[in-house]
């Protein structure tokens, strides 16, 4: 647990000190590369060595490990969306799940970014712990697969949310 905590905050350190933004092996083309929307549990490459399967999504108030030590994550006047996916290393090198850029995008074409606030953080990785997901620092082995859960904050008149991983876009139910 300390070592993932110490990755984290790492992690978290690296994406506040790039403004929020990290750049990632994404595919050559900077715009979105499929306006057709790969269906829920279906993999598909978003990059030249990974590739994503959503496996579903739930809207929820609160994300809450119940402990005395951290504060449950809200929505702050949004709604919360989890998205279940499974990433692969389809490569022949080591990496982590961190370099696969994942957001939400509603039928406005509004886009959302995973909750990467420090302090939500840890309480998000302690529930990702508790239902054995990873996090955005695990480690990804040539031809491994890890499980994990991305958090959103989006307009509660949000509608037809997108996953869009490296500029793929995929639906979420």
């Amino acid at each position: 647990m300390k070592i993932r905590l110490v990755a984290l905050t790492l992690t978290v350190l690296a994406v506040v000190a790039c403004g929020g933004r990290v750049k990632t092996s994404q595919p050559a083309e900077a715009e979105v590369i499929s306006q057709e929307a790969t269906p829920v549990n279906t993999a598909v490459a978003v990059a030249e060595d990974r590739s994503v399967l959503v496996e579903r999504s739930e809207q929820v108030d609160a994300i809450s490990v119940m402990n005395d030590f951290t504060e449950p994550v809200t929505g702050n006047g949004q709604d919360l969306m989890i998205v279940y996916v499974t990433i692969e290393n389809t490569g022949e090198a080591f990496g982590s799940i961190f370099g696969t850029q994942f957001r939400l995008v509603d039928s406005d074409g509004r886009e959302y970014d995973p909750i990467q606030n420090l302090e939500e953080a840890v309480t998000i990785n302690m529930w990702l712990d508790k239902r054995d997901l990873e996090h955005s620092s695990a480690r990804l082995f040539p031809g491994s697969t890890v499980q994990t859960a991305k958090i959103f904050r989006v307009a509660p008149d949000a509608s037809e949310l997108k996953l869009l991983a490296n500029e793929i876009m995929m639906d979420i139910n």
